[in-house]
């Protein structure tokens, strides 16, 4: 029996997933590795030599169920274990949907050993997510945080909030993409976006965009994309300002100004953001008391300040003429 099936079959318990379970007791004696007594392979895997512990954890034939059980075996190697499971558990980052028991189930995460190994995140609605074990009283670390990718209403009640709280304690976020797909079919609709029968939800909406804004706060963010949003320009001023030495990518798809110019904006931003490298726009429109105006309809890609600079000059002097 190789190694690698004996580790197999030390760790076929179908409902260990992401949760962390309590060490079983461990007894030293004298003389004698401490080991597992309540599992006998425990005391074999640690007269394993360290190189073949290794590679037995980045074996690429140990995924899922292995992996999370293996770091069960032994408290002397859950360290390595628990690195290998959440490497390949989290390669893609993790998708859950938008609702306040998904946060709780993030909050457990971070709570607990596989919380530094987690860096991105994709909220989407209606995402199917495998049960993990929420702790009652969580206290999350989302220091390792560095992607947050929002795509989803923002209706449920509860969940925006959330957000906010994550986005504060999510120091060292280097990319947030946020959407919050409500994107009109028809400029009829668009106009409707503001005036319609459901006016109280979209003033809603609104705020909590606003809100959601004001508490991004990160030393290190490089990149913000923002998709079908609507937003206050100075509550955008005041993020892109907090963040000016570290921005380099911008990206605005089917985003409504209220407040303020299109071409104001942009000009702003040129002044301000010195490390802007890279701008994308697209269907940008901008609304006051239910009208709205288009500015920019098909996609304008600029990188390098130069062309950067250059396609804001070519906008003031079209405001001008």
């Amino acid at each position: 029996m190789t190694w690698l099936v004996a580790v197999k079959a030390m760790t076929q318990d179908p409902n260990t997933m992401i949760e962390t379970k309590p060490m079983q007791k461990m007894e030293s004696t004298k003389g004698l590795p401490t080991k597992n007594t309540d599992n006998p392979m425990s005391a074999s895997m640690l007269a394993l030599p360290a190189e073949i512990m290794f590679k037995t954890f980045q074996d690429p034939s140990l995924v899922g169920n292995d992996l999370a059980n293996l770091r069960l075996v032994c408290k002397w190697v859950n360290s390595c274990a628990t690195e290998a499971f959440a490497k390949e558990r989290f390669k893609k980052g993790l998708r859950l949907d938008f609702y306040a028991q998904e946060f709780e189930r993030l909050a457990a995460i971070y709570s607990s050993s596989l919380g530094p190994f987690l860096e991105s995140v994709h909220f989407v609605r209606n995402y199917d997510l495998l049960s993990i074990k929420a702790y009652a009283r969580a206290h999350p670390d989302y220091s390792a945080l560095k992607d947050i990718n929002f795509e989803s209403p923002l209706s449920n009640p509860g969940s925006p909030s959330a957000l906010t709280e994550l986005l504060v304690q999510a120091k060292h976020l280097e990319t947030f993409s946020f959407s919050t797909a409500n994107k009109p079919k028809d400029n009829h609709s668009l106009a409707g976006f503001y005036c319609d029968d459901d006016r109280t939800r979209k003033v809603r909406d609104r705020e909590q965009v606003d809100a959601i804004f004001s508490k991004l706060k990160s030393d290190r963010l490089a990149e913000l994309n923002l998709v079908d949003v609507i937003f206050l320009v100075r509550t955008l001023k005041a993020l892109l300002e907090r963040h000016c030495g570290t921005i380099r990518k911008l990206s605005f798809r089917a985003c409504g100004l209220r407040c303020g110019s299109y071409a104001g904006l942009l000009l702003w931003i040129s002044q301000n953001l010195s490390c802007l490298e890279e701008i994308e726009l697209q269907d940008i429109y901008e609304t006051a008391w239910g009208a709205f105006t288009p500015v920019v309809t098909e996609l304008v890609t600029k990188v390098g300040k130069k062309s950067i600079e250059a396609y804001i000059a070519s906008l003031q002097k079209q405001a001008k003429s």
